[in-house]
């Protein structure tokens, strides 16, 4: 009785132990099967990487600008899209009288 109880356990450890082997190798086959490789000559050059993405830009703030004199609009000193620093002349204004000349 012994003897067969030592058989049993041991034909369990078997199939348990093959399991596992099954369960975990295909497992590792199926991961390896999808990942390919591509090899090439090494070459020095310039690596570049472009993303594009498309969504919308939402403004942290922004300010008014007023000025303290009128006139007409003659010079502007930046363009759309420009950085702008404080102290940064933007524009140049003719007061009226200097503008009808």
């Amino acid at each position: 009785m012994l003897k067969k109880n030592f058989l049993k356990y041991i034909i369990l450890a078997v199939l348990v132990t093959g399991g596992l082997f099954y369960f975990f190798g295909t497992k590792k086959d199926q991961d390896s099967a999808s990942t390919e490789y591509t090899y090439g000559q090494v070459e020095k050059g310039n690596v570049i990487n472009s993303i594009s993405e498309v969504g919308e830009i939402e403004v942290v703030g922004s300010v008014d600008i007023t000025a303290s004199v009128s006139g007409v609009v003659r010079g502007l000193s930046v363009s759309n899209g420009d950085y702008v620093y404080e102290g940064q002349t933007l524009f140049t204004v003719i007061q009226e009288a200097d503008a009808a000349f």
